[in-house]
């Protein structure tokens, strides 16, 4: 009974890791990962940092200032470490490098839609 058992989670097991796994380049994986890792949104959070204002805050305005400088260099700086990692993806030997990515918990995720709609 238990080796059963144990058999129909390898199956589940299996079929989960089937349906939620890509299979394509290297180049592939790279921009996949880059796209699903944090450093992404840091690009998209310069916009959202470049126009706080202080009216709502509690520190002085000279403060604030300060912080929002601090976060908005720590996020450019993570944006352009963002776009040096994709141009390294962009690497011509990893073209035709084959490579399985893209284990996540959620299959009908933005990337599988985006795959599905560039018909790759």
């Amino acid at each position: 009974m238990r080796i059963k058992n144990l058999i129909n989670i390898m199956y589940v097991l299996c079929i989960t890791i089937c349906l939620n796994c890509f299979v394509g380049s290297r180049k592939d994986a790279c921009k996949y990962n880059l796209r699903e890792s944090t450093s992404a949104s840091s690009c998209d959070f310069i916009a959202i940092v470049a126009a706080l204002g202080s009216e709502s805050s509690t520190l002085s305005p000279e403060d604030f200032t300060l912080r929002k400088q601090a976060l908005f260099n720590s996020n450019l700086l993570s944006c352009y470490q963002y776009y040096e990692k994709l141009q390294e993806c962009e690497k011509e030997e990893y073209k035709y490098m084959p490579a399985i990515y893209g284990i996540n918990s959620n299959p009908a995720s933005d990337a599988l839609t985006e795959r599905i709609a560039s018909g790759k």
